[in-house]
């Protein structure tokens, strides 16, 4: 498990703060770190842009570190993710941010009187924030953000079903759970079609089978004949989630393949029309499951003996990339791709806006 979801576990069972300033605090750090990936957060656990302020003594250690604004700024560097949380609502409730507690009935009430009592320096930085309250309330399992789908959101719509070729695994097992989340994966074969007939029917005497393959052309396969009557064998060994541990784990999700040569010397490593598939796939399966964005996973995310790190470079937090081809399924994209702070043609970057 990843120090993001680890900080995602411990703040749901946080208790000393109101459900709104939680959600909308969460959406502050899924900008504010990138989602767990900025530098700040995986060497310093800091996932807020805390800068370092005497107040803070006690709860954080002063480190030196270059923000995105170019600057070398003293930062707040923290011992655990236990700790992080901590410092963070001392750092608001000990500094000029002292009536937050009258200012938290909703998610947007608590981030707009954070901005106007000074927390961050960029003008645009409540809208980021505000796009985030229905990624932040889908990890926090609240009603507290816009759902896809929901009435209120005019821009809203529903995902089509994509299309796809069939071809029946071997391997399927009877499946008695409802389907709680999506798996992804990259294959590490030949990247072609011949991992799809690999997928279908190994040859080698593993049982392996996942549901769906997704192809370089964009084309995807459909293995699994009944995603609600089968279940196939796509992660299991040395594996946990949500409680669910190897063969559950199969049990209780949907596996995507995404085909990539072992050596990832392919060029591009997946390409347009691969990640574009994948969003689309994703996105009509969470809506088809009733599952939220936060129920999509990786193979790197679920492994518990390190053997695993697919898929390997997948583009996830990109302008162009998988999560905004998602939200684009719902009619979300620019929402998402104002949360990255960049245009629609920036290269990915570290993500961090400062906040002081």
């Amino acid at each position: 498990m990843s120090a993001w979801e680890e900080l995602i576990e411990k703040y749901q069972d946080y208790a000393d703060a109101p459900v709104p300033a939680k959600t909308g605090s969460l959406a502050q750090w899924i900008l504010e770190s990138g989602r767990g990936t900025s530098v700040l957060a995986k060497e310093h656990l800091n996932f807020g842009g805390l800068k370092f302020r005497q107040r803070m003594v006690g709860y954080a250690e002063p480190v030196d570190y270059r923000g995105s604004d170019g600057e070398m700024t003293t930062y707040c560097k923290f011992s655990s993710l236990g700790e992080f949380i901590k410092g963070y609502w001392h750092f608001v409730d000990s500094g000029p941010y002292t009536e937050w507690r009258n200012n938290c009935g909703s998610p947007g009430a608590y981030v707009r009187y954070l901005a106007s009592s000074g927390y961050a320096a960029d003008p645009s930085y409540v809208p980021k924030v505000t796009a985030l309250f229905g990624e932040a309330a889908d990890l926090m399992h609240v009603d507290g953000g816009v759902r896809p789908l929901e009435p209120g959101n005019s821009n809203a719509i529903e995902p089509s079903l994509p299309d796809w070729h069939e071809l029946r695994a071997k391997y399927l097992n009877v499946r008695t759970s409802p389907v709680l989340g999506i798996v992804l994966h990259d294959t590490a074969g030949s990247g072609s079609h011949n991992d799809t007939i690999y997928l279908s029917n190994p040859q080698d005497g593993r049982k392996v089978s996942v549901d769906f393959t997704v192809e370089r052309d964009g084309s995807i396969w459909k293995l699994n004949p009944d995603l609600r009557a089968h279940y196939c064998n796509h992660a299991g060994r040395s594996t946990a989630w949500r409680g669910f541990r190897n063969a559950q784990v199969n049990s209780v999700t949907v596996g995507i393949e995404i085909v990539q040569k072992s050596d990832l010397s392919l060029s591009p490593v997946y390409t347009d029309a691969q990640v574009t598939s994948v969003a689309r796939l994703c996105a009509w399966l969470t809506h088809e499951f009733d599952l939220r964005a936060s129920d999509i996973t990786t193979h790197r995310q679920i492994i518990t003996d390190g053997s695993r790190s697919d898929p390997r470079k997948f583009p996830f937090d990109t302008p162009n990339g998988f999560w905004a081809k998602y939200w684009e399924c719902f009619g979300r994209r620019s929402q998402f791709v104002a949360s990255l702070g960049q245009g629609e043609d920036d290269a990915e970057g570290e993500l961090l806006t400062n906040a002081a």
